[in-house]
Order: structure tokens, then sequence, then C-alpha cells
């Protein structure tokens, strides 16, 4: 039994020890334990550094109430996202996104946050918005009209340069999917 429940834990502590993810669990506020991961997404060398401190101090400082108002809400029983996104600032003093999750918690009521890095997402999703609203802006000032086609040569765009220059009376505007309506 016992050499079983030594298996048991060092299968747990391997899982978290190399887990992709930010780790850290704490009582009262406080980091007891931070994995591999959430050192080097924060900027530490070792667990020692951070035993002791406020969890939040990983949270950049505008954010850090916010964080704070949620674990309160939590911990009086409130329904409150088990995740959430916030910005974070380590060591390194690097603001990143992160997704923090905190409903996990140990058989001793130790919460444990899993913090992800989504920096990266975050970045190509805004690029992604910005090329967006250029391409946007493009089809509505383009000074030629702009058609779009489909693989099977449906019409999937139209600028409204275009609109203007093929209209045809009785003949109303394309439509998207559909080609030419009569």
């Amino acid at each position: 039994m016992e050499e079983s429940l030594k298996q048991s834990e060092a299968r747990f502590r391997s899982l978290i020890e190399n887990a992709p993810v930010g780790i850290a669990v704490a009582r009262g506020g406080l980091t007891l334990y931070a994995n591999p991961a959430y050192l080097r997404m924060f900027g530490y060398a070792d667990e020692t550094e951070l035993y002791g401190a406020p969890l939040t101090n990983q949270i950049a400082p505008p954010y850090r109430e916010e964080v704070m108002e949620r674990t309160r809400r939590r911990e009086k029983g409130e329904a409150m996202p088990s995740s959430y996104e916030t910005v974070a600032c380590g060591r390194m003093v690097r603001r990143s996104r992160l997704r923090l999750g905190t409903r996990m918690e140990l058989s001793d009521a130790r919460p444990i946050c899993v913090f992800t890095d989504i920096t990266e997402r975050k970045r190509a999703e805004e690029a992604l918005r910005d090329s967006e609203e250029k391409f946007r802006a493009l089809l509505e000032f383009a000074s030629v009209g702009i058609v779009i086609v489909d693989g099977h040569g449906l019409i999937q765009l139209v600028n409204a340069k275009a609109e203007e220059t093929l209209a045809l009376p009785g003949v109303s505007c394309w439509t998207s999917g559909r080609g030419l309506a009569a």
C-alpha cells in the first residue's frame, strides 16, 4: 500500500513538474509552490524566490484588484468563471497576456492556479483584426472594381465600385455566393 502511494505521488509530481503550463499552489494568497514552467514564464531561477510571496505579484498592478475580487467572490461561494484572461508581469517586467485558471483545489483546500501564456495568440488575433480592417478599407475605397470568387466560381465579395460598374438595368447587385440575380 505504501509503495503504491509513493508511485502515485511520483506520477503526480512528474505531471506537475513537466506540465507545459505554469502551475502555482497557494494558501491564503501566498505562494507555496511553483512548477518549472511557471518559473520560466515569470523569470525566476527557483521557487525559493517566490515562496511566501503574494501570488498576485505576478499580475500587472492595474489588474490585481480584479483578480483579488474574483478570488474573494469565489471563496464566498459565488459562481465565477473558472478561467479568465488577465495581464501578467514577472520579475523580468515583461507584460504578457495570460489565461488564468483557478478552479482546481487540492484535497486540503489549497488552490492550484494554472497560468497559460496567450501573448502570441493575442498578438496574432490583433494582427488579423488589423489586416481585416486594412482589407475592408482597400475594398471600400478602391478606385477599381474588385470581385472575389471562390474555387467553384461563386462570387464571395464585391466592392461598391464593382457593383456600380457592373450593375445593369433590371439586375440587382451581386449577392454573396449566388452570382448575378435577376
